[in-house]
């Protein structure tokens, strides 16, 4: 599948592009085109009987959230730190495995807290 024919941009290519742009005007255009993508997948999904593998791949990297109230939450972050502080230094795995999920928790709840900050500094 062509990716340029499918309207898909290369996520270095979009990145670039955003450079320069306030952190704002690039959140909306990500959402625009996230939308955007939203839009035609459903599109394709109504015309195919099943997802093509590209459309699996969307999904993986930009899966569709139920509630996005989640994010909102204080009791996300709870979860998230008690992931790290209580269940990951009982999982039986080895120490290396074990460190690369802290890292990836606790880049999310860094990215979530982020996010709070930038939602709570639009509302002032």
């Amino acid at each position: 599948m062509d990716v340029k024919k499918a309207g898909w941009q290369r996520l270095d290519d979009v990145l670039a592009s955003l450079r320069g742009a306030s952190p704002e005007a690039a959140t909306r255009a990500q959402l625009k085109e996230f939308e955007a993508l939203l839009r035609a997948r459903q599109r394709r999904q109504q015309r195919a009987s099943g997802p093509t593998l590209t459309e699996d791949l969307a999904e993986l990297v930009m899966p569709q959230i139920a509630d996005p109230a989640i994010f909102q939450s204080a009791q996300y972050t709870a979860i998230l730190d008690e992931l790290v502080s209580d269940v990951l230094p009982e999982i039986e795995e080895d120490v290396e495995v074990r460190g690369l999920v802290a890292v990836l928790l606790m880049e999310e709840l860094d990215r979530h807290r982020s996010l709070q900050r930038r939602l709570r500094e639009r509302d002032l």
